[in-house]
């Protein structure tokens, strides 16, 4: 018995490759069909395992709040409820209101303050508070804004300048 040939050892590669190649999308099939399996187990476990976790935080609780009155260094002469100063693109000014009511967003009973602030700063786009920065003295100005309990900061979700510039 001699050496195998150069073409006979090529045959015997392409044989054993083509067996192989026939076997290989039954172990493709095997294969799939475990991932498969264990992504429904995984997904059974995540599922179960929700079910288990910590109940969601309470979100914090925010209110409402609308301030209706004027901006300015003297009160108007209208009745004043309350005077505080609001701070808007690095601007302090006193704001005299005449109006000043709270609206609770949640069923969670309001936060009793033991005393209200003097000074909020208002937060929102550059445009409103450029608007009520150069707010004049005899405008009457109407802010509606969003405020977490306790908190100095007014969130400006709609802001109001009568009479118009």
């Amino acid at each position: 018995m001699g050496f195998p040939s150069l073409s006979t050892e090529r045959e015997r590669r392409s044989r054993s490759a083509s067996r192989a190649g026939s076997a290989s999308p039954r172990i493709g099939v095997a294969v799939r069909l475990s991932l498969s399996c264990a992504g429904f187990a995984l997904a059974g476990l995540v599922a179960a395992s929700a079910g288990l976790a910590h109940p969601p935080t309470a979100a914090a609780p925010r209110e409402l709040v609308r301030l209706q009155g004027h901006l300015g260094t003297s009160a108007p002469d209208e009745k004043i409820v309350r005077e505080v100063v609001l701070g808007a693109l690095g601007k302090d000014k006193r704001f005299f209101a005449s109006e000043w009511r709270r609206f609770a967003l949640s069923d969670q009973p309001a936060i009793k303050l033991e005393q209200e602030r003097p000074r909020f700063d208002v937060r929102g786009s550059r445009a409103d508070l450029a608007r009520l920065a150069a707010a004049r003295p005899d405008q009457l100005v109407t802010i509606l804004a969003e405020q977490r309990p306790g908190s100095a900061d007014l969130f400006l979700i709609a802001l109001d300048l009568c009479p118009p510039r």
